[in-house]
């Protein structure tokens, strides 16, 4: 699957549940800037394997300099799949540049399908040595506690 375009509202425009579609039309979720560009909170939608997820990571990755975003807040809690096989190169492509990006802080809301939630612990578990990384249940204490950990990294 390529990597789906991004229509960006016009310069200066708040970003806000903007919807990002896969090439063939599909809605994969919703992609928002928030906190005064310091965090980007992508709401995931659907049934995703690892191309889809692949995708996603794509749209989020190149979203992040658009804060410049320091956190980074992906909420699964509305998707299903199995994209395990994607987890050795989340480990070993996409978290050395989510870290280049500047990305410190990730929250991942867990989907309830039983194969999403072990390849978000998988992924977690190793992610957890190079960023701070938890995993939640819900999207409203993933974003509580980004909050508070940006809070206390501006001191």
């Amino acid at each position: 699957m390529r990597r789906p375009e991004i229509l960006l509202p016009n310069a200066g425009a708040p970003l806000l549940n903007h919807p990002v579609f896969s090439e063939v039309g599909e809605l994969l979720g919703f992609m928002s800037i928030e906190e005064g560009g310091q965090l980007l909170v992508g709401r995931w939608v659907g049934d995703f394997d690892a191309d889809k997820v692949a995708a996603a990571i794509g749209v989020t990755l190149d979203m992040i300099p658009l804060g410049p975003c320091r956190a980074v807040l992906t909420d699964g809690s509305g998707a299903t799949g199995d994209w395990s096989e994607l987890v050795p190169w989340m480990q070993y492509d996409m978290l050395p540049r989510l870290v280049e990006l500047g990305v410190n802080l990730v929250a991942k809301v867990r989907s309830a399908d039983p194969a999403a939630r072990l390849a978000h612990q998988d992924y977690a578990r190793f992610a957890a040595r190079y960023i701070s990384i938890r995993l939640f249940d819900d999207p409203h204490s993933a974003r509580t506690w980004l909050r508070q950990m940006l809070a206390e990294q501006q001191g």
